[in-house]
Parts: C-alpha cells; sequence; structure tokens
C-alpha cells in the first residue's frame, strides 16, 4: 500500500512539473508567434551569470560568508517593432543560481585536516520581455533596456569536494517552481550588413525568493555578461 501510496505521488508530481513546463513554453511561443510579423532581428548569446546567495534563517544565526560562483547563461533572443529609438525585445534562455561555502576541518582537539567546499546550484528556464532604449551611432548602436523575468525551476544540485578530493552529487528537488523578478542592463551592437555582434551586462534581479519555508528564505544576487550574434531579417 506505501509502494502504491509513494508511486501516485511521484506521478502527480511529475505530471505538474510537465504541466509547468508546457505552459511556460506556450506562453513564451505564443508572445512569439503572435509577433513574428513585427520581428527586426533573432539571436543568440552567451556568458557567465556571477551568482550568490543569502541564506536567511528565522530560528539560528549562522555566520558564514558565501562566495560567489560563476554559471553559465544561454539565451535565444529576438527584436519586435523596431522604431527610431525604441524596440521590445524577448528573451528565452536557460540560467544557473548558486553559491559556495568553503568549510575548515579540524580533529577534536583543533589542528587542521583541510577543507570542505560546498557549491550549490539552481537551474531555470527564463523568460525575459525587455523593452530597450537605443541610439545609433553608424554602425553601432548602444542601447539600454529593462523588464519583468520569469524563471521555471528546473533541477537542484549540490556538489561536495570531501578532503581526498572525490566529488559527491545528489539531486534534491527543492525551490519554488517559479520566481518573479526584474532585468535591467546596457549593451553595445555593432552591425555589418544582415549581422550584428553585441555585447551585455544586467542585473537579474529576483523580486521573490529561491526557497522559502517557516524556517529559511533564500534570496540570491545574478549579474550577467553575455556575447551575442544577431541575424538581422531586414537590410538597413
Amino acid at each position: 500500500m506505501y509502494v502504491i501510496f509513494e508511486l501516485t505521488r511521484y506521478y502527480i508530481m511529475f505530471y505538474l512539473s510537465e504541466m509547468k513546463l508546457r505552459l511556460f513554453i506556450i506562453i513564451s511561443c505564443s508572445f512569439t508567434a503572435t509577433n513574428a510579423q513585427n520581428i527586426k532581428s533573432i539571436g543568440f548569446k552567451g556568458g557567465i551569470n556571477r551568482s550568490n546567495q543569502e541564506w536567511n534563517y528565522n530560528n539560528i544565526s549562522v555566520d558564514s560568508k558565501y562566495q560567489a560562483r560563476n554559471f553559465g547563461s544561454y539565451f535565444l533572443s529576438a527584436d519586435f517593432f523596431a522604431k527610431k529609438y525604441l524596440s521590445v525585445v524577448g528573451d528565452l534562455g536557460y540560467i544557473s543560481k548558486g553559491r559556495a561555502l568553503t568549510v575548515q576541518i579540524t580533529d577534536d582537539v583543533g589542528n587542521y585536516l583541510g577543507f570542505s567546499k560546498f557549491v550549490e546550484r539552481f537551474s531555470y528556464l527564463t523568460f525575459n520581455p525587455q523593452i530597450k532604449f537605443h541610439y545609433d551611432i553608424h554602425k553601432f548602436s548602444p542601447y539600454l533596456f529593462g523588464g519583468p523575468h520569469a524563471d521555471l525551476f528546473i533541477k537542484h544540485k549540490d556538489h561536495i569536494s570531501n578532503l581526498s578530493d572525490n566529488k559527491t552529487y545528489y539531486t534534491n528537488p527543492k525551490g519554488n517552481a517559479i520566481i518573479l523578478g526584474i532585468t535591467y542592463g546596457v549593451g553595445c551592437e555593432y552591425r555589418a550588413g544582415r549581422y550584428g555582434l553585441q555585447i551585455e551586462i544586467q542585473d537579474h534581479h529576483d523580486l521573490t525568493p529561491v526557497y522559502k519555508n517557516s524556517n529559511l528564505s533564500i534570496t540570491g544576487t545574478n549579474y550577467i555578461i553575455t556575447l551575442g550574434l544577431k541575424y538581422f531579417l531586414h537590410k538597413i
């Protein structure tokens, strides 16, 4: 009876996660398809997310200094409704968030034995619609951008390195299903014919916690720098 209950529970959890993913993809694709005739350019960009987290406990005091970690971030991007100084951008991508903690290990009498390093990683599918303000100077176009983002939780992984430098991986499915926030930053684009290169720096700022229960709330900071390649659908 217990086995049947557990199988049923895992099936329901899997079904709900599949439904959330489908809904997320439908909304993202609908946004793109509805405005397909107004697309100015499409592109791909990738880079590094400098991420850190604060673990705030309600009932205990923990004096730990977490270290920021670099994670990869990748986006498919499209520009819509291009005007002289304004356009709408839709980014659909993959982003990882997390932190690291190094713990010194001693024996019973305080002799130093080494250290253990703990790295935590949360992975998300993210959708970022943005307003982009740009100013064209010959082939260059510096710009500012900003807008909301919605991050759909995919998985959580912990990585532990012990004294003998072995590594243990385990998956723990925790984390809020969707994180809401705002994204803003600066960038510059260079266009040559129908192709373009771009660089961006952005703050992927979360407004809702990565994880929260009655005893713990996890919030994060994420600074992303990306390089990208674009293809323009229309000539200048």
